[in-house]
């Protein structure tokens, strides 16, 4: 009953959720993965900020024996999908080639184990307009690394200290296109777009008893979301069709210029008491989230002509406000800063164990958001969200 923006994806305790618009999270190669349970609906109270499913994976971790691989991945379109009013899908080409070298041993026999993982991404693409008159053709380069490092200070004191990065500039081409020929024209100027970032958590474990265990957890996410045009400078213009099209004019080649960066900062603390037929649960779980952005339009204004001005909609009522003859929208935006929200949660889960066929789970969570604007001024607080978990 959700949709894709309301889920949540965790990396070894680590939540990469783009927490702009929810939209997906960190990119992470499959080779990475040691388990990943997805959790589509019942999950316990020691999960939050979806309504969704939860995404909770483990990434692979060292041993006393070394181990050595490389491998490859090769993905690309065999079909395409049906073109719609303005898309021309018959002419999509995808192409995805992903290389993989890794390594794991001791550092320390039965103590300090290491795992590490460099993946190389080789990914190009191209799509077309059927009512643009655009086409793009787009290459990005990623270079993947991810490190795990296990560390028994005692049999019952462990720490696990995870990082990754899943930096990628992707290089998109525009393209004058004629749909009807199907033939591509002139090249129009580049736009790129600088996504990912460093991601890290640590974590200590300790069992304190041999029924009650401690996990103290602090992370860091970091996601660039910058979209640069090679022709930052050109203004983006369009021009109002006979058939109500939009036809671009000049060589512009993005509609907005952006730069931004979302950072997220994670504490959690989860403690367990095992006590027979039932497994307690209690904990906090904190995150501080900043996100920084300016966006304007391409050369900081955006044209709208229209030659006959027939169709008013597009610009304005004809009979009160626009002449005859040909009219023209002129539109300004910007808009920016840096805006904070901080979440703080706590919970409590009972796993009771009624009987061999019968196990109930019983949860109580509590979520508080506090939003603050550009200025650092608070201006939406949302207390005591009371979340019952029952199965």
């Amino acid at each position: 009953g959700s949709s894709v923006a309301e889920n949540t994806s965790f990396i070894n305790g680590l939540n990469t959720t783009n927490f702009r618009n929810g939209l997906g999270f960190s990119i992470v190669p499959f080779e990475f993965y040691d388990t990943i349970q997805v959790k589509t609906g019942g999950y316990s109270a020691k999960y939050g900020r979806s309504t969704g499913g939860v995404q909770n994976a483990r990434s692979k971790s060292g041993s006393n024996e070394f181990d050595f691989g490389i491998n490859m991945y090769v993905d690309s379109d065999i079909e395409t999908s049906a073109n719609t009013f303005s898309a021309d899908n018959t002419m999509d080409e995808y192409s995805e080639k992903n290389y993989d070298i890794y390594a794991s041993g001791a550092l320390i026999q039965d103590r300090v184990f290491f795992y590490g993982l460099y993946s190389k991404e080789d990914y190009s693409s191209e799509y077309y307009g059927l009512t643009s008159g655009r086409g793009y053709k787009a290459e990005r380069d990623g270079d993947f690394w991810g490190a795990k490092l296990d560390a028994y200070i005692t049999d019952n004191h462990r720490i696990e200290m995870t990082g990754f990065s899943d930096e990628r500039d992707t290089v998109e081409g525009a393209y004058s296109y004629d749909s009807a020929t199907k033939q591509t024209g002139d090249f129009l100027g580049n736009t790129y777009y600088r996504s990912g970032g460093d991601n890290w958590i640590i974590t200590y474990t300790g069992d304190l008893t041999d029924a009650i265990q401690l996990k103290v957890s602090k992370g860091e996410s970091n996601a660039n979301r910058t979209t640069e045009p090679a022709t930052a400078n050109i203004p983006v213009v369009y021009q109002v069709t006979a058939d109500d099209g939009f036809v671009p004019l000049g060589d512009w080649t993005s509609f907005s210029i952006e730069q931004g960066e979302d950072v997220r900062e994670s504490l959690r603390a989860d403690l367990t008491w095992d006590l027979g037929e039932h497994f307690l649960e209690i904990g906090i779980d904190n995150e501080d989230n900043v996100s920084t952005n300016a966006t304007i339009n391409s050369g900081g204004v955006y044209w709208l002509l229209h030659p006959t001005n027939d169709r008013s909609p597009y610009i304005c009522d004809v009979a009160t406000e626009c002449p005859s003859g040909q009219n023209a929208r002129r539109r300004t935006y910007s808009s920016g800063g840096s805006f904070n929200v901080k979440s703080d949660a706590y919970y409590i889960q009972d796993t009771w164990t009624v009987n061999d066929q019968i196990t109930l789970e019983l949860g109580l969570r509590n979520e508080t958001f506090t939003n603050y604007n550009s200025d650092g001024l608070e201006f939406v607080t949302v207390k005591d969200q009371w979340a019952p978990r029952v199965s």
